[in-house]
């Protein structure tokens, strides 16, 4: 396990390390209640230097000495913006946030178009995350650190100054890096913020989203904690072996057990679980599989939808040879899942069609956005790696490489014409080894500039 972080200064929307400091420097609690209202009231001046400069001119009750340890020991805005991916200046992206003690965690803009434009802010739980999913480049950092409450909270800080103002932060779910429910504490505390703060930020938690591969106890836990959030999970697999060669923390984590858990949740907070799929070609696709996942779910008690997302390619998972199915196989699975039919009602739903018996399953797909895949934000793609610096060009490696690979690179990325197709090739075929090779192609009228400094 990673040292605890200890955070100087604290973040000011942590409620608990507020309440902590308050009490260990004799401060009555009733002067939390008017601290926190300032700090929700000031979430668009957070990163301002003088946060705490208002607090007694708006509340006056606030003891002096109040004041004096928020501003030695809390700041409104403890991380800041590294790097911002996307092809806008707002709008869909992902952020890479630079916390306190120089360690970096990625948050990510949604956008969602329609009459009524709006986005999603997937936020990070943990930096790194010790479940190792295969499929998932967060997995190959390990666990690094656990983040605060506090630092949860800032990543939506962040989104909303990035956030289109056509489109305004509408969800939030916790499926950026780690597995939230192995911090629980810090997401319990992000939450319940959200809960008595919902205005501030512009949120219900009816609208936020809290996803998890299962750890045992803590979606029974949730549901008692905090019944209004959303639980997703991130199953994989309808079958015990097949799901611990996917997600090996599975291993001591029984598929019936947690399957059980998320009957109780759904019992408890009447909520719709999310069922998360990555199809991965040749692993969990196949007929057999689509039929097994469709029986499995249709004896849930909880009323469950299934969302397949197409495998996203990452380091971790191109090493284990995976790859995404054709749209063809994606949809020939989601019609086998979807010819099932739920064997029972689910507790509490009298009133909604879809949770009675016999209602089909809800199943849909989820196609990930090519700027998505291209800026490193795609589902299990977060892992730093737009945060890492750009390598140096270092032009004597390239005579290592075969030009054949420097010609396959540039097919893959933009069509020839075919004379210079064939030139192309037939030159990789004289040159066998070449030196530096620079290319241009014109593609939809746009100057395109390929390099071969990085390996096919």
């Amino acid at each position: 396990m990673p040292q605890p972080r200890i955070l100087h200064p604290l973040p000011a929307f942590d409620l608990w390390s507020l309440q902590s400091a308050f009490r260990e420097h004799g401060v009555k609690d009733l002067h939390l209640g008017s601290v926190w209202q300032y700090v929700m009231a000031s979430v668009p001046t957070a990163c301002d230097a003088d946060f705490w400069l208002g607090l007694r001119k708006q509340f006056p009750g606030v003891p002096q000495a109040a004041v004096e340890l928020l501003t030695r020991r809390f700041a409104g805005c403890t991380s800041r913006v590294q790097s911002w991916h996307s092809k806008a200046a707002r709008g869909e992206g992902k952020l890479v946030l630079e916390l306190q003690d120089g360690q970096c965690i990625e948050t990510v803009i949604i956008e969602h178009g329609g009459p009524k434009p709006r986005a999603t802010v997937c936020v990070s739980s943990q930096i790194g995350c010790k479940m190792g999913c295969r499929f998932c480049a967060t997995g190959t950092m390990g666990l690094r650190a656990q983040l605060h409450a506090g630092e949860i909270l800032e990543q939506l800080l962040h989104a909303k100054q990035y956030a289109s103002p056509t489109a305004p932060i509408r969800n939030v779910v916790f499926m950026g890096m780690g597995e939230p429910l192995d911090n629980y504490r810090a997401v319990l505390g992000a939450l319940k913020a959200l809960a008595i703060s919902s205005r501030a930020f512009g949120l219900a938690l009816k609208n936020v989203t809290v996803s998890t591969v299962g750890v045992p106890g803590k979606i029974r836990q949730l549901a008692v904690d905090c019944p209004a959030a959303n639980l997703a999970l991130s199953l994989h697999a309808p079958m015990q072996d097949l799901r611990s060669t996917i997600v090996p923390s599975a291993a001591s984590n029984q598929l019936d057990a947690l399957l059980r858990e998320v009957d109780e949740y759904g019992a408890l907070t009447g909520n719709k679980v999310m069922m998360e799929y990555i199809l991965i070609e040749g692993v969990n696709t196949s007929a057999e599989t689509a039929h097994a996942l469709g029986s499995l779910l249709a004896r849930q008690r909880a009323l469950v939808m299934l969302n397949l997302i197409p495998y996203n390619p990452t380091a971790s998972g191109d090493g284990n040879g995976y790859q995404a199915p054709t749209d063809a196989a994606c949809k020939v699975f989601r019609n086998i899942v979807a010819e099932y039919r739920r064997c029972c009602d689910a507790p509490g739903s009298a009133s909604i069609a879809d949770a009675q018996a016999g209602a089909p399953l809800l199943c849909t797909i989820r196609w990930s956005t090519v700027p998505g895949q291209a800026q490193m934000a795609a589902c299990g793609q977060l892992a730093l790696e737009s945060a890492k610096p750009a390598k140096p060009a270092q032009l004597h490696d390239i005579e290592d490489m075969p030009l054949v690979s420097i010609a396959r690179k540039v097919v893959k990325q933009a069509p020839l014409p075919p004379l210079v197709d064939k030139l192309l090739w037939l030159l990789a075929a004289i040159s066998g080894t070449g030196a530096i090779c620079w290319i241009f192609v014109r593609s939809h009228q746009n100057i395109v500039l390929f390099s071969a400094a990085e390996p096919v």
